[in-house]
């Protein structure tokens, strides 16, 4: 993942390219045990942000946590998400994201 900020500041190196890279687990529960219906994703990961400021290289956790609704068709299953992420760095520094997706599962045909 690539951030570009528009505004400079010394800090954190924004108006500079930083670089964030992830490594995590992510896992999805059914409640309801049937095709289709409502679910609930959630991950926990380790992460790297690379500023060009003076902030230089952060290491943090993070953890992500969505819920949605997946329509069963023939050979897969069109989901439709909100989540929540984030990640916590030192200094007190943290990223806060909320994104909505839509997906396509397959997993009865793996």
């Amino acid at each position: 993942m690539y951030i570009d900020f528009s505004h400079g500041s010394a800090s954190i190196g924004r108006g500079q390219r930083m670089e964030l890279w992830k490594l995590g687990l992510e896992g999805k529960h059914d409640p309801f045990q049937g095709d289709g219906g409502l679910f609930i994703r959630w991950g926990i990961s380790k992460n790297r942000l690379k500023t060009k400021g003076t902030l230089g290289e952060l290491k943090g956790n993070g953890g992500y946590l969505g819920i949605g609704w997946e329509f069963p068709f023939e050979i897969l299953g069109l989901a439709f998400e909100i989540a929540q992420r984030q990640i916590r760095f030192a200094n007190n520094f943290s990223i806060e994201t909320s994104s909505p997706s839509i997906g396509v599962h397959f997993y009865k045909h793996l």
